[in-house]
């Protein structure tokens, strides 16, 4: 990122045998109607994500201080395709051969996260005007996703989040579990939403026998740490997701992030 040659700190899509770094990947739907850049964002914010973990288990604080300046810049770029409104426009979302060229709510979800980890890192070395940056467009890319449509991504008639919004401005939506499941576990919904959430839940838990044989064989309680040098893991916020499960036999199970 780096090395980027824009100076926009990209994270590649791709590096080449010859080492060549893919910066723009731009890949086209397969009827030809949608054209977008490759994964413009995501890989930033694993790069976040990653760095947090790290942190976390080594406590190197010299490593952090090394890095810190990177880390930002690599933030930076998530926060260039951030409109006024706290809109994330990712650009382009490949998911099961789906071009979503605009704004992705799974996406969104997961850089609020990102900041809000990148805050604790500035924290713990004692940099608090980044720290409190970071917390402020964690809060706004979060109020953002729990604003109905056009300006947020809650569909107010079917009472959950929709996967994505094009440029155009129409909703696309299949129910998307993520997109679904992520604003709850990250603390941006409200009583209300949540609840949608669980009514959500318990039906696709009841009525798919094959979603329910996949579950069974992922984790199964949602676990997030107080802090990044927390040394144990404390529950700060749990999400049922089970509420169905007794009625099918399955037993109570939450879902595990870690």
């Amino acid at each position: 990122m780096k090395e980027d040659p824009e100076g926009l700190w990209r994270d590649p899509c791709a590096i080449q045998p010859n080492g060549d770094r893919e910066y723009h990947v731009r890949r086209s739907s397969l009827d030809g109607s949608t054209n977008a850049v490759m994964f413009l964002i995501t890989g930033n914010v694993e790069v976040l994500e990653s760095a947090w973990l790290y942190t976390a288990a080594t406590k190197d604080m010299d490593w952090l201080r090394l890095h810190i300046e990177a880390l930002e810049g690599a933030a930076s770029c998530i926060e260039d395709q951030m409109d006024r409104y706290g809109r994330l426009w990712s650009d382009v979302y490949y998911d099961d051969q789906v071009i979503k060229d605009g704004r992705e709510t799974f996406a969104t979800a997961l850089a609020a996260h990102s900041f809000n980890l990148l805050s604790e890192l500035e924290h713990r070395l004692g940099r608090d005007e980044k720290e409190a940056h970071y917390k402020r467009v964690a809060a706004l890319l979060g109020s953002s996703l729990a604003k109905p449509l056009p300006m947020g991504y809650w569909d107010e008639t079917n009472n959950r989040f929709v996967d994505w919004v094009d440029r155009s401005g129409a909703a696309h939506d299949h129910i998307h579990l993520l997109a679904n499941i992520l604003p709850v576990l990250f603390g941006y919904t409200s009583k209300e939403q949540e609840e949608s959430f669980s009514r959500l839940w318990t039906n696709i838990w009841i009525n798919s026998s094959d979603f329910l044989l996949f579950l069974r064989l992922i984790s199964i309680s949602i676990r997030m740490p107080r802090s990044v040098m927390a040394d144990r893991t404390i529950y700060v916020r749990r999400v049922d997701i089970g509420a169905g499960m007794k009625r099918t036999g399955h037993g109570r199970k939450t879902a595990r992030y870690c």
